[in-house]
């Protein structure tokens, strides 16, 4: 695939990174500032580094898990070997996006623009970003809900009760509508026609609304095509995959549960898994990049009843750092030395000019 030359405008990219750090510093700083003392330095001084590296670990294993599902389900989905090292690149690219995106829909297209660099056509990449995405999702919208019911406690809140619900409500009545597009994809076409013959009245859309039309038919017609075929003739992977994903989740929410150990205080494990289940569930639809801000304050919140106030500033700067930042700058570097932000800027164009050679076969 050729890389077509970017339009020189990395302002926004920066501009992103420059707010996610600028939420990140502000929270992180006042619930530092609130909880810090002479027991928290104590804490620190005596804190066990054999945790740290497992913290450390857990995160690799995540990374590792994830990489694994990214090169099964392209193989799957497209018959492409993409290799182990570069779905491990991918997925670093794609946590980098993911944390200075709003309500943390940047990797997708990433992860698609990695995908069609190796020559899997666009709605293979389409389904394996898709529905890797979906399936860790899935597991969340699941599982907070039903934790929520029977550990109400942990949303003492119940303003903040009654919006979870609210969200879940909403996520609920989007799944229905996915899988009856999924089940009826003409309806769709037909809906983008409609937008189509909308957006043709005015001639300076006319030529693209009919351009992407035909290339929007063709992405539904390759997506739908993909889904089924996994559904009917790789259901052994689809397993694989859903459990690959709840030990990739593990992982990740194992992580506080380490540092909390290597501060010297205990918390059952489950608990802190279940207070993550709800916690992520929220950051999935912030508007802050990456959930920056929200993130760090919503863990204030949730783990205040659990975390004694003078450990609870330290652990959740050692908890985003071993769950999102080091994974974010590792992303960073590799997309910046290898890729550049000018492309990541102009990446929707950049897979729209190659989408007539090689990304749709």
């Amino acid at each position: 695939m050729q890389n077509i030359a970017p339009k020189k405008k990395p302002k926004s990219i920066k501009r992103l990174i420059l707010a996610f750090c600028a939420i990140t510093f502000i929270i992180i700083g006042f619930v530092v500032a609130k909880t810090a003392g002479p027991k928290t330095w104590h804490a620190i001084l005596e804190m066990r580094a054999s945790f740290l590296f497992l913290a450390l670990l857990l995160g690799i294993v995540m990374i590792f898990i994830n990489a694994v599902i990214v090169e099964m389900l392209t193989a799957s989905a497209s018959g492409k070997k993409i290799g182990f090292l570069y779905a491990i690149e991918t997925v670093l690219s794609y946590y980098f996006l993911s944390s200075i995106s709003p309500t943390v829909t940047g990797g997708e297209p990433i992860m698609i623009y990695m995908l069609t660099r190796r020559g899997v056509p666009f709605g293979k990449a389409l389904t394996v970003a898709l529905l890797r995405g979906f399936l860790v999702l899935l597991v969340i919208i699941i599982a907070a809900p039903l934790i929520i019911y029977f550990r109400g406690e942990l949303i003492q809140n119940v303003h903040l009760r009654n919006f979870f619900y609210s969200i879940a409500l909403l996520v609920s009545l989007v799944i229905i509508f996915l899988a009856y597009a999924f089940y009826n994809p003409r309806k769709i076409e037909r809906m983008i026609h409609a937008l189509r013959m909308k957006m043709g009245r005015w001639r300076m859309l006319a030529h693209h609304a009919e351009t992407l039309e035909k290339k929007f038919d063709r992405w539904i017609e390759d997506f739908g095509s993909s889904i089924k075929h996994f559904f009917k003739y790789q259901k052994k992977v689809i397993l694989a995959v859903v459990v690959l994903t709840l030990l990739s989740i593990g992982a990740n929410y194992l992580i506080a549960y380490a540092i909390l150990a290597g501060l010297g205080f205990y918390i059952s494990p489950l608990d802190v898994v279940m207070i993550q289940f709800v916690l992520y569930f929220f950051l999935y639809f912030t508007p802050t990049p990456g959930g920056s801000g929200v993130a760090e304050g919503g863990a204030y919140i949730m783990f205040a009843a659990y975390v004694p106030n003078h450990l609870l500033g330290i652990f959740i700067v050692l908890w985003r750092f071993f769950t999102t930042y080091l994974w974010m700058i590792m992303g960073g570097i590799f997309i910046a030395r290898h890729i550049g932000l000018g492309i990541i800027e102009t990446m929707p164009s950049t897979i729209q000019e190659g989408d007539e050679g090689d990304l749709i076969k």
